[in-house]
């Protein structure tokens, strides 16, 4: 990951360490559960089961799994009742949580580090999900350490030197409202956020999340952008045109698929 350099004081760097990737599988289906375990420890992972509820929530502590993977339905508890337990332990803040059922259970509040997955999901589907989702909350920990320090109104710096992936989630995740420029040659590009959501963005005649995607694309391969990111009071934006239906982590998580495709 590369260091974001920012033009005021700088901040600490972010410590890295080696770091043995942990996943928990909660489910009654023990073949289907071992069939998981077996994908997932092919992707890296150190995958554990738990046949139930109750019995994930007794060594959750130990185990401290980066990621945890439930079925909806259990013999104890629901799965929707083990995210309760794991988002209400703030030692498991930085826990991945991949429920999976037909659709989202009513009441289920869900952050970016969770996704509901249907039970049709194949278990290569659900590895590789998994490993992008936990590689996403890595990657917010380590930039929100960098940038802790930070609270200028503005803030801005070369893309030789930023990953602007790390600025959107640390835009998202420290609920930022704003405008963040993106200046790539004689071209400038923008995305809005209210409270850490985008809610518009300009990039190259597109507006939207397909502007977002492309930017992401562009950005990446450039080797002379800039960016200026403007605090701005929601107020100012209220006006602004809603073009982003989507959560900045689902548009991350298309991002892949629609990096395999050319794009002009």
């Amino acid at each position: 990951m590369r260091a974001l350099a920012l033009e005021h004081p700088s901040s600490p760097e972010p410590a890295h360490e080696s770091h043995c990737v942990k996943a928990m599988i909660v489910s009654s289906d023990i073949a289907r559960a071992r069939a998981l375990m077996l994908d997932m420890q092919f992707e890296g992972f150190q995958a554990e089961i738990a046949p139930s509820a109750m019995y994930a929530t007794s060594i959750l502590e130990r185990s401290q799994p980066d990621v945890v993977v439930s079925d909806l339905e259990l013999p104890d508890l629901s799965g929707a009742d083990l995210h309760e337990i794991v988002r209400g332990d703030p030692a498991l803040k930085a826990t991945a949580f991949i429920l999976l059922a037909d659709q989202k259970p009513e009441g289920l509040e869900t952050n970016n580090n969770d996704i509901v997955l249907p039970l049709s999901s194949t278990v290569s589907e659900i590895s590789l999900i998994a490993k992008r989702l936990v590689e996403e909350v890595m990657r917010q920990v380590n930039f929100e350490v960098s940038m802790s320090s930070i609270r200028e109104p503005s803030i801005g710096g070369s893309l030789d030197d930023a990953d602007l992936l790390n600025l959107l989630q640390w835009l998202a995740k420290s609920g930022s409202t704003g405008k963040l420029r993106i200046q790539l040659g004689d071209q400038n590009s923008f995305i809005f956020f209210v409270q850490g959501r985008p809610i518009h963005s300009e990039h190259q005649g597109r507006i939207g999340e397909e502007a977002v995607l492309r930017l992401c694309v562009h950005a990446n391969d450039s080797t002379n952008g800039r960016f200026y990111f403007e605090t701005l009071e929601p107020v100012s934006l209220e006006l602004q045109t809603k073009t982003i239906r989507k959560s900045l982590f689902q548009l991350l998580l298309e991002l892949s698929s629609f990096e395999s495709h050319p794009t002009k």
